[in-house]
This record gives structure tokens, C-alpha cells and sequence, in this order.
């Protein structure tokens, strides 16, 4: 008997093979390679001259055209084709039935008896999330977070930031004497008017928390490959309907 694992590695190379044998003689049904000919001149009876003398018949060769291929032939190398390639995956369809294998992770059975078809699925799946999970956004580590219930979002300590404003005044530069005014300049001078209070809010996720998320998947995905390299151990019996398909197409 053979293994699962052996048929799964031969089949599509068999089918890709098939596919191209058949659709060769398909091509071949197409062009006039089935007809033949056999064309021979037959001269008339011996005629005479107005003399009375014999003349001679006229002579032309044969036409022949050779049927270089038969419907009998074709049928055949149809059958020949698609035989082998029917009954292998017959048996790989069947065996895929029986193939089942249970997804283990830290020695606990997460998904009991999954089929083989199955597992081939889901590890595309599981791998397509772990590039998603790889891409999850995380918490500024340079900031303090915690959980604000009221807006459901991690949020810093307010943070305060004065805020100013440009007034102008006038600067006395040299105080007015009895000779002199005084001399005077406007100025610009900041003056805190009042406090920006900053919070910011995130809906990421710390790094500890992302990285507890893909450990888990990739063993997840580690545990699928190994389930499904188990289900593809099982013995295959060969399954032969290849035969029975025939008889009936063809009438034999």
C-alpha cells in the first residue's frame, strides 16, 4: 500500500500530464487525419481512329490519401490517458475521506480529528492571520498607560503645557528730565494666560500583549503541519474506477 504523502507528491504531475494527452488527441479530432482515398483512372474501351486504326487510351495515376489516425485509436489513447490519473486520485479523494489527524499545542487537543482537506485550509488561514497579528499597532513604550473605562482606551497622565500670549507694552528707556522727555520703546512680552492639559488616548495594545498573540498563532500554525503531515501518513488502498467509467462511456 501507499502512503497518502506519496500520492499527494505524484498526482498534479500526473493530471498537468493527462490534461495535455487529451487535449493533444482532442486537436487531432479536429484535422482530417481520419479519411482516406483511393482514386484510380479507368480508361474506356479501346476506340479507333476515323481510319479505322487503334488508339491508344489515356493513363493517369492513382490518388491516394492515407488515413493516418482511427476514432478507435483515439478512444484508446483517451483511455491509456486518463486511466492512471482517474484511479490515483480516486484513491487520494477516498484515502482524504479516512485522513484525519487532531491539532495539538502545549499537549492539548484543540481541534480533535480534522480532516486532511481541512487542514490544508486552515493552515493558509492561520498563516494569513499571523501576518495580520504581525501588523497590530502597540502602546508608545516611552509613555505610562492605563485603561480609562470612560472613553474604553488606554491613556496617559495629563500632561500641562502654559500657554501664552504676545501683549505689547511700553518700555521706558531713559526717564524724562527737565532738559529731555523720556525716552520710550513698545515691546512684546509672553505672558502665561492660562494651561494646555494634554491626555492621549490609544486603542493599541502593549508589546508583551502582541507578543503573547503571535506566539500563539505560530504555534497554532506549527501544530496544523504537524496534524496534516500525520494525516498524510495514512495507507492508501488503491481504488480502481477507471474501468467502470469506460465500459460505460464506450459501450464495452
Amino acid at each position: 500500500m501507499t502512503k497518502l504523502c506519496a500520492i499527494v507528491a505524484v498526482v498534479n504531475g500526473k493530471k498537468a500530464r493527462t490534461q495535455k494527452e487529451v487535449t493533444n488527441v482532442y486537436h487531432m479530432f479536429q484535422k482530417p487525419v481520419f479519411d482516406g482515398l483511393l482514386k484510380t483512372f479507368i480508361p474506356s474501351a479501346e476506340s479507333t481512329d476515323a481510319d479505322g486504326r487503334p488508339v491508344a487510351s489515356d493513363s493517369f495515376p492513382d490518388e491516394k490519401k492515407k488515413v493516418v489516425y482511427s476514432v478507435k485509436q483515439a478512444l484508446k489513447d483517451i483511455k491509456t490517458a486518463l486511466s492512471d490519473t482517474l484511479d490515483v486520485t480516486a484513491s487520494q479523494d477516498y484515502a482524504n475521506c479516512k485522513a484525519k489527524a487532531d491539532v495539538v499545542v502545549d499537549g492539548a487537543v484543540v481541534l480533535p480529528q480534522v480532516p486532511v482537506t481541512h487542514l490544508l485550509w486552515l493552515e493558509k488561514q492561520l498563516v494569513d492571520l499571523r501576518t495580520n497579528l504581525n501588523a497590530i499597532p502597540t502602546l508608545d513604550p516611552k509613555e505610562d498607560w492605563a485603561w480609562d473605562s470612560n472613553v474604553s482606551a488606554n491613556a496617559t497622565q495629563p500632561e500641562f503645557v502654559n500657554k501664552t500670549k504676545k501683549l505689547q507694552k511700553v518700555l521706558v528707556r531713559y526717564p524724562a528730565t527737565v532738559e529731555h522727555p523720556a525716552q520710550t520703546e513698545m515691546i512684546t512680552e509672553d505672558v502665561v494666560v492660562g494651561k494646555w492639559k494634554t491626555i492621549k488616548y490609544s486603542s493599541a495594545i502593549s508589546e508583551d500583549e502582541k507578543r503573547a498573540l503571535c506566539c500563539r498563532a505560530d504555534k497554532l500554525v506549527e501544530a496544523v503541519k504537524v496534524a496534516r503531515e500525520e494525516a498524510n501518513q495514512i495507507e492508501v488502498e488503491s481504488v480502481s474506477n477507471a474501468d467502470k467509467l469506460f465500459s460505460y462511456v464506450f459501450g464495452v
